[in-house]
């Protein structure tokens, strides 16, 4: 097998060289032939491109400022926010607080909390990176007069510092006081553009104002335009997208065109290669076969007869393949190569909250993120001996993506998945009862800003809460194996057996008018539906869906959330409003005189009718709860439990104590006599008008005869992620109060004779959560200084949210 000195066989070239030739004549003349044919649809087709590419920059453009005025919404909702406005603010409170709301809206250049008293104003701010001026003056008077968001400006375009504008009210109580404006960098708007190249001619954003029109980003190439320039409106905004199609860009349509019908033309010409292919692979096949039989030949010691090979690249590689064989006998033995450990996927901790997963849902939660929370937990579905789950979401715009990509995970792990799509939290609670599921996720974010979302996990009767979310995102973070034999995904609707198991177990003696707002969040269908069929009449109150949450958060734990709802069951002369939250597991209630009915007192009414039948059991409450409550269960021959604060903290105390019934302050109920357990606001709301059918008098009358003190709904101190867990450990250390007991439950409760005051860290966002309760206005006043003056002594600089 030595070298020769000249190869034998032919060059590659003479089998290949000859059909390339004639390939490359006749591309050339079809070439021709098909771009005569094609170049009068070009314009057209390149119309169509730029059409598409419009309606996706009006729609990205429409849901970023949406969802920033959504964010200023939530913000401006702060309990105490607009009243402290509305009397004033001294220059450094007003600077301090500015910059802790900033903190929540990334890329703001400027925050303005402005009185409605816009008179006393000066618009000349030259030293601020986005300059207030007369046309920011302007926007605060229309926001005020019109109680709700103005379209999206550009101001100060005419002095060279060019900002988007935005602006929500500030409410207090039934009058808008003052506003939240935030100014944003137009350059966020041309990177958004950006996007979208390159294109076959140019999009231009443009504000326009009366007579005047103002640039704000331009992308493409606006040369040889192929006609003029049509608009679009930018929805949010007072703004158009103006389009324009390029005629020397469209000619690169048409030549794409064009190569698909070359690709038709080269049919014959595939033919002939093909005869020249075989024959190539023919000499091939040949040349292999000797090379493997003299290797063969080598390796048992004999002598090879001569190849003759028919190409020459075959006969050097027969002359490599000699030496290497000889060279084999001696080599040492090659180790086999390892394969490297596969990166570990970063997994966010800080969306891991203390009974569920919560999060923005853009930057946090990835597809990636909730297929392998499906493949992890399908994984724990195998380890106890099941494989079926059921999945529902809310109506949060990102939901069908989280929960797609979360089923692909479940089935990949083996789980027979059951796909209830928008579905309240208890009704998937529900779900997996009724159908036998081992497992139930709920996708949602609950009463989280619309542009978050997240999963609430429940495994068997366990809702995965603290150790067991941290031990489940160590699985998510490491390698994650498919089962032997995937699921697979069916859909189906719950909403009918749900209702027909409630008929079957509340009866009502006299029929109710209700309103019902469900906040546009995903309770309105199944509330209406339960109601009706248990022989309510129903006025519905935003219950259609909409994740954009247009109308106001839903969140029925804030009263001012409650205001349309209080004014709708006063001019329906209805017996009663209720309310429920995004995913429909906490309830508001309002009487037929419009007043708000804090859930501790809804217990009350709850536990009264439940005693009757069980006397001595144990009631939950949670630690916002009033100190009525407890002496009311009492009263009426129960056993009080305090609980600390959260979901599935008191449905495991639940579990552990046999308690028929709990609840908490921000509007959750856990029935176990007649029902699951679960935490469920449409059934509490049916057992509510249950117990008060039985009475003739109005509920604003049975309610009256429930104790009631002075007391402030929940407030919440923002911060930073991770920060409100160094507060309230700085807090708790410098707690100084002689004349008062300090209960730990949950926090730090401050007990003083005539009344309490609590401060703990929210399991929901990075807050610390503040309540008061106290026998007259003047102890609520005072015990409010107190705390307020702890919290300053332990974090300088903090603004107290009361």
């Amino acid at each position: 097998m030595g070298g020769a000195a000249k190869l034998e066989g032919r060059p590659l070239s003479t089998y290949l060289v000859p059909g390339l030739v004639v390939a490359a004549v006749t591309l050339l003349i079809l070439a021709v032939l098909v771009h005569q044919v094609l170049s009068r649809g070009a314009d057209a087709q390149a119309e169509r491109t730029m059409g598409r590419a419009a309606s996706l920059v009006s729609a990205a453009l429409s849901a970023d400022l949406r969802n920033k005025v959504d964010r200023l919404g939530f913000l401006a909702a702060e309990p105490g926010l607009a009243a402290w406005v509305a009397r004033g603010m001294n220059a450094d409170d007003r600077q301090a607080e500015v910059a802790r709301l900033a903190t929540w809206l990334p890329g703001v250049l400027e925050v303005r909390l402005l009185p409605a008293d816009w008179d006393t104003l000066d618009p000349v701010d030259g030293n601020a990176r986005a300059p207030l001026g007369y046309a920011g003056l302007d926007m605060l008077r229309r926001v005020v007069a019109a109680g709700k968001p103005v379209p999206a400006e550009i101001h100060q375009a005419d002095i060279g510092k060019p900002y988007v504008a935005l602006a929500v009210p500030l409410w207090q109580g039934e009058k808008a006081v003052g506003a939240l404006m935030a100014a944003y960098p137009v350059a966020g708007l041309a990177d958004l553009l950006r996007t979208f190249e390159p294109l076959p001619g140019v999009i231009r954003l443009r504000q326009v104002a009366g007579d005047g029109k103002y640039t704000l980003a331009e992308v493409g190439d606006a040369r040889e335009l192929n006609g003029g320039l049509r608009s679009e409106h930018v929805g949010g905004s007072i703004w158009t997208l103006e389009v324009g199609t390029n005629r020397q860009l469209a000619f690169g349509l048409e030549l794409l065109s064009f190569l698909g019908f070359v690709a038709l033309g080269m049919l014959p010409l595939a033919l002939i290669f093909w005869l020249q292919l075989s024959t190539l692979a023919r000499a091939l096949r040949h040349d292999l076969e000797g090379i493997a039989e003299q290797a063969q030949a080598f390796a048992e010691g004999r002598p090879a007869g001569p190849l003759h090979p028919r190409l020459q690249l075959t006969a050097r590689l027969q002359q490599r393949l000699g030496k290497l064989l000889r060279a084999s006998r001696t080599a040492a033995p090659v180790a086999a190569p390892t394969t490297p450990a596969a990166k570990p996927v970063e997994i966010p901790a800080e969306v891991f909250r203390a009974y569920d997963i919560r999060g923005d849902a853009a930057s946090r939660l990835s597809d990636e993120f909730a297929s392998r929370l499906g493949a992890a937990l399908a994984a724990e579905v195998r380890k106890s001996g099941g494989n079926k789950a059921v999945v529902g979401r809310d109506v949060r715009l990102s939901g069908p993506r989280l929960s797609r990509a979360l089923i692909d995970g479940l089935t990949r792990g083996g789980c027979e998945v059951i796909d209830l799509g928008i579905t309240p939290t208890p009704l998937v609670y529900f779900g997996r009862q009724a159908l036998r599921a081992d497992l139930a996720v709920v996708v949602t974010a609950s009463h989280n800003p619309a542009d978050d979302n997240g999963f609430k996990i429940a495994l068997g009767d366990r809702v995965l809460a603290g150790k067991a979310l941290a031990e489940l995102r160590t699985v998510m973070a490491g390698p994650l194996s498919a089962a032997e034999h995937a699921g697979h995904c069916s859909e189906r609707t719950i909403q009918d057996d749900y209702c027909a198991r409630v008929v079957s177990d509340v009866q009502l003696i006299r029929p109710f008018k209700v309103v019902v707002d469900a906040g546009n969040g995903a309770a309105g269908a199944a509330a209406v539906a339960m109601l009706q069929a248990l022989g309510c009449e129903v006025v519905e109150l935003f219950c259609e869906p909409d994740g954009n949450f247009p109308n106001h958060h839903p969140d029925p734990s804030q009263p001012d959330n409650l205001a349309a709802l209080k004014l709708e069951v006063q001019a329906q002369e209805a017996d009663l409003g209720l309310a429920f939250d995004g995913d429909g597991d906490r309830l508001g209630v309002v009487d037929s005189a419009g007043e708000l009915i804090w859930p501790d007192r809804l217990l009350m009414l709850l536990a009264r009718d439940l005693l009757i039948r069980l006397p001595g059991s144990d009631i939950l409450y949670d630690v916002k709860c009033s100190r009525h409550l407890g002496r009311f269960v009492l009263a009426q021959g129960g056993r009080p439990i305090m609980n600390a604060s959260g979901h599935a903290r008191m449905r495991a105390r639940m579990q552990e104590t046999g308690a028929p019934l709990g609840g908490e302050f921000s509007g959750h109920f856990f029935i176990a006599e007649r029902w699951y357990g679960f935490d469920d606001a449409l059934y509490a709301a049916a057992r509510v008008l249950e117990v008060l059918s039985v009475d003739d008098r109005s509920t604003a009358e049975q309610f009256a005869e429930l104790p009631a003190s002075p007391a402030t709904p929940e407030y919440h101190l923002l911060l930073a992620e991770g920060e409100s867990e160094r507060l309230m450990a700085s807090l708790a250390e410098t707690a100084n109060f002689d004349d008062a007991e300090l209960v730990r439950v949950d926090g730090l409760r401050v007990e003083f004779a005539d009344g309490w005051g609590l401060v703990r860290p929210s399991n929901t966002t990075p807050s610390l959560a503040f309540r008061f309760e106290a026998d007259n206005d003047a102890a609520l006043a005072r015990i409010q200084d107190r705390v307020r003056d702890w919290l300053v002594r332990a974090a300088p600089g903090r603004t107290p949210p009361f």
